[in-house]
């Protein structure tokens, strides 16, 4: 079984370990070698990111055609946000609660734990 690391991804944070221009950046919270996140979040939005070493499961949970991580089936470049501003009800607060069988249940805003993933 692959292991995984849960997130939850404050607001703010960008979704990479380099740094860039002072930003916070995974690396300040997560001091695990060798994962990478599978998928990502805008600096802006929040909630759940999953990382693991495995590349074949970090593929397999980011590819929409696995129907693992959204029940918005492919959300791109701010789709929530362009059709929520579209009918007049701009969101304010973007939060992913959870991906596959995975939750945010138990993790408060930059902690994150290891889990084994079920789905390889």
């Amino acid at each position: 079984m692959a292991e995984v690391i849960l997130f939850n991804k404050p607001f703010g944070v960008l979704t990479q370990f380099t740094a860039s221009d002072g930003r916070p950046t995974l690396k300040d919270y997560i001091p695990v070698l060798g994962v990478y996140p599978a998928g990502r979040l805008d600096a802006d939005s929040e909630g759940l990111l999953l990382l693991t070493g495995d590349g074949r499961l970090q593929q397999r949970i980011a590819d929409p055609r696995h129907k693992i991580e959204l029940v918005l089936r492919e959300g791109k470049n701010r789709q929530v946000r362009r059709m929520t501003a579209k009918i007049g009800f701009p969101t304010l607060r973007l939060i992913r609660y959870a991906i596959g069988p995975w939750t945010l249940a138990g993790l408060a805003p930059g902690q994150w734990r290891r889990v084994q993933a079920p789905l390889t």
